[in-house]
């Protein structure tokens, strides 16, 4: 029974040695861990704003582009119906071949 009572109070004595405070040093250490890991989220974080504000004015410029050619496929649609108005006038005033 002592020597269950002596292993037991050796075993208490043993934990209580492992756990201590950290050092000064040691914590310093561990919060420029920290600091270390907030500056690389910090990192990540500025280069995908600067990623994201890119496609963002990419984005814009194609609409810019997409609108431009729309009023340009507006406008060639207007000429081209224009110039099937008039042929067709043309053809039904007698103005057209009549060779056939």
């Amino acid at each position: 029974m002592n020597v269950l009572l002596l292993a037991a109070v050796v075993n208490g004595l043993a934990a209580c040695a492992a756990f201590r405070e950290p050092t000064y040093g040691e914590q310093i250490e561990d919060e420029g861990m920290a600091l270390r890991e907030v500056g690389a989220q910090w990192s990540k974080g500025e280069s995908l704003v600067e990623k994201g504000e890119e496609r963002i004015r990419s984005g814009q410029e194609r609409i810019r582009e997409g609108e431009r050619m729309v009023e340009e496929g507006r406008e060639m649609t207007r000429e081209g119906t224009e110039l099937m108005r008039d042929s067709k006038l043309r053809y039904e005033q007698g103005g057209g071949d009549s060779a056939y």
